[in-house]
């Protein structure tokens, strides 16, 4: 039976920053809808995908450059549509919960977001960790795992 594995100091920190940029980029994008639809006579709909192109811009590069420290632009394409896709998920997700939550379990909405949010933020992070920000192992480190694992059975 496998035990279950306690995450070490550098994976609990990369998901409380991973945690932090999206609190970042979440406050942006309500203080840019908030001053557009507030400032200016643009309807709450288009401010808000406004805003929203905002919160994706600036979650995906501090995720990308601070998170998980990926500097490079090789494969840049391929890491927002995977992003995107993964954003995408996690909003199909927490609707879900977040309408499980409320109609079944008849908690309060913003209680039901919380709730959700915990869990698609997780959701979120592994995608992005495993996937989307995947450093692939160097060659080297193929044959030096390969070694290791020859001498320690």
């Amino acid at each position: 039976m496998k035990q279950l594995k306690i995450p070490d100091r550098r994976h609990l920190i990369t998901f409380i920053k991973y945690a932090l940029s999206g609190g970042i980029a979440a406050c942006a994008e309500l203080s840019l809808l908030h001053l557009l639809t507030s400032r200016t006579s643009l309807w709450y709909v288009y401010a808000s995908v406004l805003s929203s192109i905002l919160g994706f811009t600036i979650s995906f590069t501090l995720r990308k450059l601070w998170v998980f420290r990926d500097t490079h632009t090789r494969g840049l394409s391929r890491q927002l549509g995977i992003y995107a896709l993964a954003l995408a998920l996690v909003i199909v997700l927490n609707t879900s919960l977040m309408s499980f939550l409320v109609v079944q379990h008849h908690l309060p909405y913003v209680l039901a977001q919380f709730c959700a949010g915990l869990v698609t933020g997780l959701v979120g992070f592994i995608i992005n960790n495993r996937y989307t920000f995947h450093k692939p192992e160097t060659k080297l480190a193929a044959w030096e795992r390969k070694i290791k694992h020859l001498f320690t059975e």
